[in-house]
């Protein structure tokens, strides 16, 4: 199945209706002949709207072949990108910490060490 519709602004393949079969099992082509993948587009216009795209990505294919899912309301447009900076400024915050938690847990250890063997050199003496 390979018919676009095109618009100025956007691009939606055909899929089928309830009556039809589902989405899973319609193949979608690339220029190329193979069977396209669905990825998703984390672009701050499309913030996780899903599209068909060439699995190897050639030169001579087109990345972009298709929308799957109807476009993005422009409330969700607005909210989604600020929430991904956000959710990726916190993972990177959770990394940092965890990462000053290992490290003060190696020198914990290191002082515990150091501490136990001033004790057994104070109980030879």
């Amino acid at each position: 199945m390979r018919s676009l519709q095109s618009s100025s602004e956007d691009h939606h393949l055909h899929l089928p209706t309830s009556g039809q079969r589902s989405t899973s099992q319609t193949m979608v082509l690339c220029t190329c002949g193979q069977d396209a993948t669905i990825r998703t587009s984390w672009t701050d216009l499309n913030p996780g709207r899903r599209f068909y795209a060439c699995p190897n990505m050639n030169t001579r294919c087109a990345r972009f072949l298709g929308w799957v899912d109807p476009s993005t309301c422009p409330r969700a447009i607005a909210i989604i990108p600020g929430l991904l900076r956000y959710r990726n400024q916190m993972e990177l915050e959770v990394a940092q910490l965890q990462e000053k938690n290992r490290l003060k847990n190696k020198i914990i250890l290191v002082l515990l060490m150091i501490f136990g063997f001033v004790c057994l050199l104070l109980l030879d003496i």
